[in-house]
């Protein structure tokens, strides 16, 4: 990897924590109302009344997420609860017990709006950058990160899926890297300013897979890896979301139509949250239950179009 490479792994990995993490989260959650939703005592319930298992502490057995799901499944009212804004406020784990009892649904096509957010908001991106790629020598590193850190530019703004195609590309804003692309190389910078400054970018291939997180069942992937046969595969930009850049690993289950809960990874590691949102799709679903009766206790039922695998939690003789 050349020293240009280098320095755009870690301009793009600081991006993905600091801008993605912190700087899409909202003005509105502010630490006090993060810090009281954290602060949950086990086994509450929410503000919508979404039961959640106590955290396992220590030697303490992981969450059984068969039988958190089949004794506190997700009624059709605590699923329109799930704005959002309310999945913002959740802890990690609280996040992840609410991402196991959900199913993939139905693949997206189209344009979503995504919002992208890192719960633990103390966290140092630098630090964590510093962490996984080790020590960068380049003098530049840390101006990267401080002008990213004091800019509040919204860079990613969501994905468009073409389902026929089963494939993405992300809905990327390069006002701020349209600044700083003479400082990532000149090549680098070449490309990037002949991008107009709402770019789709970093294509992905579409398909049913196992979840990182709950193997039960299958997610909707977002695969980075392999994506250099893709029509709108952009040599020298697009490998950073890929094998040989972030290797950058999506997965997606349904809230309820039109709206999703997503996890990324980069490799082996978990790094943030998203949710993704087609408006008029989840406004018309929830118009069209909410004249249902009995909506407190209703279990919805979806369309799905990947493995759901056994949602029931075994029972000893049973």
């Amino acid at each position: 990897m050349t020293q240009d490479h280098l320095i755009q792994k870690v301009f793009w990995f600081v991006v993905a924590l600091n801008m993605w993490g912190i700087g899409m989260s909202g003005p509105a959650l502010t630490a006090q109302s993060y810090a009281q939703a954290s602060a949950m005592q086990p086994g509450t319930s929410s503000p919508s009344d979404i039961y959640f298992a106590p955290v396992a502490e220590g030697d303490a057995p992981s969450i059984d997420f068969a039988q958190l799901d089949h004794q506190h499944p997700l009624t059709l009212t605590q699923r329109i609860h799930l704005t959002p804004e309310f999945l913002q406020t959740l802890s990690q784990e609280h996040l992840d017990q609410v991402y196991a009892r959900l199913t993939a649904g139905t693949i997206p096509d189209g344009a979503l709006d995504g919002i992208a957010f890192l719960p633990q908001r103390q966290r140092d991106p630098f630090e964590v950058a510093t962490q996984i790629l080790g020590k960068m020598t380049s003098p530049h590193t840390e101006k990267y990160f401080t002008l990213i850190q004091n800019s509040w530019t919204e860079l990613w703004k969501g994905k468009v899926f073409d389902r026929s195609q089963k494939s993405l590309q992300n809905r990327v804003n390069l006002t701020l890297i349209h600044s700083m692309a003479p400082l990532l190389g000149e090549q680098f910078a070449q490309r990037v300013q002949q991008l107009p400054k709402d770019s789709l970018l970093f294509p992905a291939k579409v398909y049913c897979g196992q979840s990182k997180l709950d193997s039960r069942r299958e997610s909707i992937i977002l695969d980075y890896a392999y994506t250099d046969d893709l029509p709108h595969y952009r040599e020298g930009i697009d490998y950073l979301a890929g094998r040989n850049g972030l290797e950058i690993r999506d997965e997606l289950r349904m809230l309820r139509p039109g709206f999703y809960l997503g996890r990324a990874y980069m490799g082996k590691f978990f790094l943030i949250n998203f949710t993704l949102m087609n408006h008029a799709i989840a406004q018309d679903w929830e118009r069209q239950v909410t004249r249902q009766n009995s909506l407190s206790t209703t279990q919805p039922v979806f369309q799905e179009e990947c493995r759901t695998g056994k949602h029931d939690a075994k029972h000893p003789g049973g």
